[in-house]
């Protein structure tokens, strides 16, 4: 099958003119496959596109390729109407390509900036009428091969020129108006049940805390470049000093770093790693008073439910990921260093671990506030005897060239 489809497609190879001036077919296709081969908080922001292209094409059958791991998300999501699971190896493959013809999808888009080989392969191998991919000059997050394979897309959409804050949000934004869809209440969606909205309530009952009064927290992510240990101090610290309730959250591992470290507030923290599901997280999260993390998955989560949030970010992708609106205060130590994609050249992330407290205290103040149109982005002052280096990124942010959606404080 893989190869039938390989040869067919090769039939169909465009030249890159040819690809910029072919127009989409007006009517909404019959059936359509997405592609997504990212993580949590990738697939949280995607979900407001399946939300908006389910009201917009309310007859297309929308089918997901993604990793099976974030099936569970999809539980009660009324958007998608079959799941494949992806994987890695060459028989996967062999199973995905089939799965996929089977289903005989009108239309294929893969929609993520940076395609992956994966990604790039099912198009190739599958057949669809409309083979639809995005195009961005964002050279770290494309494989070094993806230029053979832009052939085999029918549609390449130019989505804008990248830079080092190119919104992943945008991103969406731009597809669903190149496909013809409003995009005026697009953000991100996560799809919960009654249960687990009952599960959050009872949460909050069985610990006594009262949730305008609790902070949901989280330190830990999915690599070293974007978990802060320490955090739990800084919280520790303010809940003693406004009296706060503290439900840490995540994933099992990260239980330890999400310990109480004041035995004085034992009776008032709670820990919830590895106990709850990702929609079940959500609703916790949409009942609290407050929500202070990094920039993982988890904060898409809090993003996604409207809740206040604190977000300690660090510089790996800074601004690309963040979803700008007046909840969000966003806290940061710029270095020079920044933008890294995750290739940290010191023993831990200082951009994320020593980010000054009275920075971190200040966002907690405004975002307790709120009132604001825009999300802040609070930054200090940089010291005296500060090395040069560290300086660049400081004047190039406070100079005027922040992330598109951002309204600077300096602390």
């Amino acid at each position: 099958m893989p190869a039938i489809a390989s040869f067919r497609n090769s039939l169909q190879r465009f030249l890159p003119g040819d690809r910029c001036k072919r127009r989409l077919p007006q009517r909404p296709p019959g059936s359509v496959l997405f592609i997504r081969t990212d993580r949590i908080g990738d697939q949280v922001i995607f979900g407001g596109v399946l939300d908006r292209l389910r009201t917009a094409w309310p007859q297309t059958r929308i089918i997901l390729a993604a990793s099976p791991e974030l099936k569970p998300l999809y539980r009660s999501c009324p958007c998608v109407d079959q799941f494949i699971e992806l994987g890695s190896g060459r028989e996967d493959r062999e199973r995905i390509y089939a799965e996929v013809n089977r289903c005989a999808p009108e239309w294929i888009i893969n929609p993520m900036v940076g395609r992956t080989m994966l990604s790039d392969r099912i198009v190739r191998y599958c057949h669809a009428k409309v083979r639809l991919g995005l195009s961005v000059s964002v050279p770290e997050a494309a494989h070094e091969r993806s230029g053979e394979f832009d052939p085999y897309y029918t549609h390449l959409l130019r989505i804008g020129d990248y830079t080092p804050w190119f919104s992943e949000y945008e991103a969406n934004r731009r597809l669903l108006r190149h496909l013809g869809v409003e995009t005026a209440d697009y953000g991100p969606r996560i799809w919960t049940s009654p249960a687990d909205v009952d599960f959050a309530r009872s949460v909050y009952e069985k610990n006594g805390f009262n949730p305008a009064q609790t902070v949901v927290f989280f330190c830990g992510a999915s690599s070293h470049e974007r978990s802060h240990s320490e955090l739990s101090r800084y919280v520790a610290r303010q809940a003693r000093e406004r009296d706060w309730f503290v439900l840490a959250l995540g994933v099992r591992d990260d239980a330890v770093a999400h310990e109480c470290p004041e035995p004085s507030l034992s009776s008032r923290w709670g820990n919830l790693c590895g106990q709850t599901t990702l929609q079940q997280t959500a609703e916790i999260m949409r009942l609290s008073g407050l929500v202070i993390g990094v920039d993982s998955g988890p904060m898409h989560l809090a993003w996604a439910v409207g809740a206040r949030t604190v977000l300690c970010s660090n510089g790996e992708y800074f601004g690309r990921f963040q979803y700008r609106t007046g909840n969000l205060h966003a806290v940061c130590k710029p270095m020079a260093c920044y933008y890294c994609r995750g290739n940290c050249i010191h023993p831990e992330p200082y951009c994320l671990t020593q980010i000054p407290y009275a920075a971190f205290e200040r966002a907690v103040e405004g975002a307790l506030t709120g009132g604001n149109s825009s999300a802040m982005l609070y930054i200090s002052e940089p010291e005296s005897g500060t090395q040069p280096q560290t300086l660049a990124p400081i004047q190039t942010l406070i100079g005027g060239e922040l992330p598109d959606g951002f309204a600077l404080m300096r602390v």
